[in-house]
């Protein structure tokens, strides 16, 4: 309903939606086709649209002459609906909590530059004689820490080096991280291969740590927040505060040139703004798109439009070329 059209010559009509109509067929009327436009009345043949779809192959589009079949069609998917999310902030939203929530004074000039700290705020010890392939080596410089041990980012305890997040130019190296050294996504707890899995887990343990994009290439040092510009500061889960006398410990990423793509993955995770607030560098998003791949083009039937509609009704009903 709703949609007006009128039959028409289709020797002397301009519009490209002509069509051929099933309800008057040629047989009917001595061989003469009835041909009609919505668009000359101003209306659109959603009809004809649905009825071109409906031939699945290409030999049936071919017998209706306002039907064309077209191999790389692409059926036109919706935008995708804005869902709550956990996001990382940036910019003032994290600025803000930054300096409200840990102390920088309110009064002083807001900082240009983010110097690294040339440490990340631990008290260093000789590194232990271990043998294990994960700690440093015997005799250097280690500090404790709390990283994701078992799958689901349980934390553990670990020894990492000391000059971890020291500066821009530290190795960073994600030695004790179950996310980074794991030999198999399923793979449930540091270092454990996993029982009848050894084939699929070899020894449980990746010795490049580079199971997860985020654990390589990107170059970060710990800052303090009160002396820094840049707006992806965040508080170290590896050193919290409680080990630390109550001073959380805070790095940059963008301070060295890098990205924070761990940090991004981890506010992901949060299921709940409850859960979501509990972490300070992120926020409950209500209206989050989520990018949908483009949909993958397919053969469909399709209704002719402009030369090669015109083209074909002018040939095929003997209109005065």
């Amino acid at each position: 309903v709703g949609q007006k059209f009128c039959f028409v010559d289709p020797c002397n009509c301009n519009e490209e939606d002509i069509a051929a109509s099933n309800y008057f067929p040629a047989a009917a009327n001595g061989g003469a086709a009835a041909y009609y436009s919505f668009a000359t009345c101003g209306g659109v043949n959603a009809w004809k649209t649905d009825q071109c779809a409906n031939f699945k192959n290409e030999n049936s589009c071919d017998a209706d002459d306002a039907c064309m079949w077209d191999p790389n069609f692409v059926v036109p998917t919706p935008p995708p609906t804005p869902a709550p999310l956990c996001v990382f902030k940036t910019g003032d939203d994290l600025m803000r909590v930054l300096r409200s929530t840990w102390g920088c004074d309110a009064n002083a000039p807001l900082p240009t530059s983010c110097p690294c700290l040339g440490h990340n705020k631990q008290t260093n010890f000789t590194c232990p004689s271990s043998g294990l392939k994960w700690t440093p080596a015997t005799g250097e410089k280690c500090v404790s820490a709390v990283v994701d041990r078992k799958k689901g980012w349980v934390p553990g305890d670990a020894v990492m080096s000391a000059s971890y997040g020291a500066s821009c130019s530290s190795p960073n190296l994600e030695t004790g991280s179950l996310i980074c050294t794991r030999t198999h996504p399923d793979q449930a707890e540091f270092g454990v291969p996993g029982g009848s899995c050894q084939q699929l887990y070899g020894d449980g343990y990746n010795e490049a740590m580079d199971s997860d994009s985020w654990c390589v290439g990107q170059k970060f040092c710990f800052v303090d927040p009160c002396n820094c510009n840049e707006a992806d500061i965040a508080v170290s889960n590896y050193f919290p505060a409680a080990n630390n006398n109550g001073a959380p410990a805070y790095y940059s990423f963008a301070t060295c040139g890098g990205v924070n793509a761990w940090k991004t993955d981890q506010c992901a995770n949060f299921g709940s703004s409850k859960s979501c607030a509990s972490d300070d560098a992120c926020m409950w998003d209500p209206d989050v798109v989520v990018p949908t791949p483009p949909p993958s083009p397919a053969p469909q039937c399709v209704f002719k439009t402009g030369d090669d509609l015109m083209k074909g009704l002018r040939l095929t009903w003997g209109c005065d070329a």
